[in-house]
């Protein structure tokens, strides 16, 4: 689940029931939705694997940003689940 908000997106999940969080995390990438992947604007974090939202700041307000989540752990990673979401300043 993706909320923009003034200069942020927050990224949402849920963590499924059970999972060992030792050595698990999530893996955060953003970029302008204009550039590719690999390209300047990309950024990314890791987020702890007991963690189930992560929030992209110092973004700028209308303009569409991709975010892909993927899973990660011992064994290696997921295929990342992409979305698009274009924060907006917040009405006064």
């Amino acid at each position: 689940m993706l909320t923009a908000a003034d200069g942020a997106i927050e990224v949402a999940w849920t963590v499924p029931a059970g999972t060992d969080t030792d050595g698990f995390g999530y893996q955060v990438d953003w970029k302008l939705a204009d550039d590719e992947w690999g390209g300047a604007s990309d950024q990314s974090a890791l987020v702890d694997g007991s963690d189930s939202s992560y929030t992209i700041t110092g973004l700028t307000n209308n303009r569409t940003y991709d975010v892909q989540v993927s899973a990660f752990n011992d064994g290696g990673s997921s295929a990342g689940v992409g979305v698009s979401a274009t924060p907006l300043a917040t009405a006064t």
